[in-house]
């Protein structure tokens, strides 16, 4: 998990304007080089097992005060 979590902090970093969950997600894919079959396994419904560990990614660092939500499904580091 500690990887998807650098890795989401460096995706809000890439962009100062803030980052949507689905952008998070392609910079991760790119960034861990997560194959194609790990992208496509589903947790639950229609959500995939990647989707869901974002989302506790991010849910972490943001009772870390570490990033924030700005608008739904969009994000930003959190300024110090």
């Amino acid at each position: 998990m500690l990887d998807l979590e650098k890795s989401v902090l460096s995706a809000l970093n890439s962009k100062s304007n803030g980052s949507t969950n689905d952008e998070i997600l392609d910079f991760v894919v790119m960034d861990l080089s997560i194959p194609a079959e790990e992208q496509q396994r589903l947790h639950a419904g229609s959500r995939t097992e990647l989707e869901y560990r974002l989302a506790w990614a991010r849910t972490k660092l943001a009772k870390q005060n570490r990033i924030e939500r700005i608008a739904p499904k969009t994000w930003i580091v959190k300024s110090e």
